[in-house]
């Protein structure tokens, strides 16, 4: 399973602002979606192909998520704490939409490779 990070979401700046050891909680969730753990994902009412992925803390992280190419590809694209987490939702439904009209015309440059 590929996982990579839409340039255009919020993903990279909200991990940016976590101190290390959440960051490194989140990238450990990732990392356990990545080699088919889906345990702690579930898909967003309402918002079909996007789903949360949660991290085990007591902050509550969350990492948000499209599916594209059959499910094959996960497409990160932000992540909150459970507070935010209404807020952030309304905007990674944008940027699922977004992606999927940039989408038609190229993939390849829309999203970034996750680097563990």
């Amino acid at each position: 399973m590929e996982i990579k990070i839409y340039k255009g979401g919020s993903f990279l700046k909200w991990l940016d602002k976590l101190d290390d050891t959440a960051a490194r909680r989140v990238m450990d969730t990732i990392a356990k979606v990545q080699e088919g753990n889906l345990q702690d994902c579930k898909p967003l009412k309402g918002a079909k192909g996007l789903y949360e992925m949660r991290v085990k803390t007591s902050s509550g992280y969350r990492v948000y998520y499209g599916q594209d190419n059959q499910g094959q590809l996960r497409i990160i694209l932000g992540g909150s704490i459970k507070r935010d987490q209404t807020r952030v939702i309304k905007k990674v439904k944008k940027y699922w939409e977004q992606y999927k009209l940039e989408n038609k015309v190229s993939r390849k440059d829309l999203c970034v490779p996750l680097r563990m």
